[in-house]
Formats: structure tokens, C-alpha cells, sequence
């Protein structure tokens, strides 16, 4: 299967600090970003309110030449921006400050649960509205209604009265049918009074089947291992089962002395059967920090479904599942 690299350009980004200014985030926001800092700050081993940038797809690149000692700064901002919801982030924050690594600080802002679907789209909506959409310009006074001369208030009452005789004749048409249903329905009219008082009931509707729950799924490699200190998968739009999903495969690693090459597969889970279907997925030689890759991903035909894309070179490791489908079986 043929894959295209696309390469994530600051250019279409905002800096952080300018971000915090203009949005208010949501919790949910403020940790997601807080991770994606955190992750990008293990190639670089440095952010600061300045040197972060986020782009209109939501991914985080930190500029050459940032503060070594600023993670910590950075997550106790966003720590204030999630309120009550932040004290991981500033246990994150104080670990920073007392020279933790930032794999170690990754570990203490992955203790809040978070499905990043939602908080992706959410901060890419930011970013492409400060990039490129300004405020509507505000509304213009409507002018103070003339009142009407005393000649125009009669014609204004007749017609104000008139469609009231018009309800009124509605109602009475309405009472004569109510009338003629009852002497000419009279009979079933009985029937039925008896039947509600005890005469024959009809039977029961059978019972409706009780929907079974998701069977859990289970990562099928390490989230990090060897040179490869992390992955994540998302979806480029909303994807269904027994559909081709267009998908974004970024691949986190340690800078290598020299390129090498990274192989992935996709492991597709049916989470009402727990049946795990390997489909091929690409290769791709990358210096640096890892590639990003844009691929697309072949589905079954299941009632849900969780996919996992797993690295085979040069280490094996995974992320979080890309879930689709119904929430229940």
C-alpha cells in the first residue's frame, strides 16, 4: 500500500502564549496540551511559552533555542488554566522543577484519563480561528418603530379581530366531529371502558434484549521501546467498520545518530468477539524526532472496532486505540 509523508510546518501555527491570551480552555484542553508539550519536550528537552507552537491539526513543535527549564513554567500555567482539574499538572510541574526527566513527567500527566478525539478537534478549531477568523463587526441599532396615526388603528383592530371569529369557528367544527365520533363510536368507545376495567388484557410485549457491553481491548506492544519513545494514530475524519479510514501515524523517537528506518502494522481488535485482524501498514526512513505520515487503514464489518497502529522497526511499540463504531455490542 502506497503512503505519503506530510511534513507538519510551523507556519500554519500559533504560539502558545498568544493561544492562552485570546481561548479560554476547557480542562480536558489544558491536559491535552499539557501531554503534547511534555512529549514534544523529550526530543527537544526544552519548552517555554514562547518557543511552543500548535498547529491548525492540533500537534505541538517546540522552536529551536527554547528554555531548558521552562517545562515547568509551562505546565503550571496550564495546571491554573484547568482550575480544580489540574492537580496532576502541577505535580507534573513541581517534578519539573526538581529535574525530573520528561519521560517521568509524561507518566504523571497520563494519569488523567482522556479520549484525545474530542480535545484534538477542539484546540485545532482554536488555532485555525486565530490564525485566519476575525470577529463579525456588531450588529447596527435597528431605528425606534413610528407609532401609527389614529386613522391606521382601526383597520389594525379588524384585523386583529378577525382571525380570532376564525379560531372560534375551528372550535366549534372541532366540538360537532367531537360529538359525531362519540354517537357513532359509542360501542367501541365501551369496549374498550370495559376492557381497561378488567375485562380481557392483551399480552405482554416480549421483552426487550439487553445490549451486551464492549469487551475490554488490550494494547498489543509497549507504548514505548527502544529508540522509540512513543506513537499516536488518529483519524482524519470521522471513520466507520467496512469503510477505508484516512489516518495520521506519528512516530516519536529518541534523535538517532543517523536516519533509520521505521516499518508499522495496523492491529484491527472486533471488540464484541475480541477477534484481532493484522492489516499491513507502511515504512518510512526518518532522522530526527520521528516521522509524521498520513495513510489510509482498511476496516472489517463489525458493530465496533479498535485499532492499534504497532511499530515493527526498529523497536515494537504502541499507543492509545483508534475506537469506531457503536458503544455497545
Amino acid at each position: 500500500m502506497a503512503e505519503r509523508v506530510e511534513v507538519v510546518r510551523t507556519t500554519d501555527a500559533v504560539r502558545l502564549r498568544r493561544l492562552l491570551q485570546i481561548a479560554k480552555l476547557t480542562p480536558p484542553q489544558a491536559h491535552f496540551l499539557a501531554r503534547e508539550i511534555t512529549a514534544a519536550a523529550m526530543s527537544s528537552h526544552a519548552a517555554d511559552l514562547e518557543s511552543v507552537f500548535v498547529d491548525q491539526y492540533g500537534d505541538v513543535v517546540v522552536a529551536p533555542g527554547a528554555d531548558p527549564d521552562g517545562l515547568a513554567g509551562v505546565l503550571r500555567v496550564l495546571a491554573a488554566v484547568a482550575g480544580q482539574d489540574g492537580t496532576p499538572l502541577r505535580a507534573a510541574a513541581e517534578a519539573a522543577a526538581a529535574g525530573a526527566g520528561p519521560a517521568a513527567i509524561l507518566s504523571i500527566v497520563d494519569e488523567v484519563p482522556l479520549a484525545p478525539e474530542r480535545p484534538l478537534a477542539e484546540v485545532s478549531a482554536l488555532v485555525r480561528a486565530a490564525i485566519g477568523h476575525e470577529a463579525p463587526p456588531p450588529a447596527r441599532p435597528s431605528p425606534a418603530p413610528l407609532a401609527a396615526p389614529e386613522s391606521a388603528r382601526r383597520p389594525k383592530l379588524r384585523a386583529t379581530l378577525r382571525p380570532l371569529w376564525r379560531a372560534l369557528a375551528a372550535l366549534l367544527v372541532l366540538a360537532a366531529a367531537v360529538v359525531a365520533e362519540f354517537v357513532f363510536l359509542h360501542d367501541h368507545i365501551a369496549g374498550d371502558l370495559n376492557l381497561l376495567l378488567g375485562g380481557e388484557k392483551p399480552a405482554a410485549p416480549p421483552p426487550q434484549a439487553v445490549p451486551a457491553p464492549l469487551l475490554p481491548v488490550t494494547a498489543p506492544a509497549p507504548a514505548s521501546a527502544g529508540p522509540v519513545s512513543g506513537v499516536d494514530l488518529r483519524a482524519l475524519q470521522p471513520c466507520d467498520p467496512a469503510t477505508t479510514c484516512d489516518v495520521r501515524i506519528l512516530v516519536r523517537l529518541l534523535p538517532p545518530p543517523a536516519p533509520v528506518t521505521v516499518r508499522w502494522e495496523f492491529q484491527v481488535t472486533d471488540r464484541c468477539t475480541g477477534t484481532r485482524t493484522t492489516v499491513p501498514g507502511g515504512s518510512v526512513v526518518a532522522g530526527g524526532t520521528g516521522p509524521t505520515v498520513v495513510g489510509q487503514v482498511p476496516l472489517p464489518a463489525a458493530r465496533a472496532l479498535a485499532v492499534h497502529v504497532v511499530t515493527t522497526s526498529p523497536a515494537r511499540a504502541t499507543g492509545a486505540p483508534l475506537l469506531l463504531g457503536a458503544t455497545s455490542c
